[in-house]
């Protein structure tokens, strides 16, 4: 899936973004789900520098990579789980501070009612 698209802001700025993603699933059982997971995002497509040999699009650009599952034992219960890896474009932003890879899971329990 692939979108783009232009932010006004209220002083009459305008800001064109991408975004997209691409994700494959494996099902082995109905009650299971693994999926594989790829999202790129960038908000402000401008080639503009905002610091010698450092744009917009730089400074606004990052990638995530995803393992994710679900496990579903009944019909009203599911077990979600994801492993995701960010990464920025830049490892520094204009100022010079160090902008981190940043690595995030997480375990949800939903319960239908």
């Amino acid at each position: 899936e692939i979108a783009a698209g232009t932010d006004k802001a209220t002083l009459g700025a305008e800001r064109n973004l991408l975004a997209a993603f691409v994700e494959a699933d494996y099902a082995p059982r109905r009650s299971l789900n693994f999926r594989l997971r790829y999202d790129h995002m960038n908000l402000w497509r401008d080639d503009a520098e905002v610091a010698p040999g450092v744009t917009f699009a730089d400074v606004n650009t990052h990638d995530r990579y995803a393992i994710e599952g679900e496990y579903v034992p009944v019909p009203f219960a599911e077990l979600r789980w994801t492993v995701r890896f960010i990464e920025h474009k830049l490892d520094r932003d204009p100022l010079g501070d160090e902008i981190p890879d940043e690595r995030q899971g997480y375990l949800q329990l939903h319960f239908s009612y």
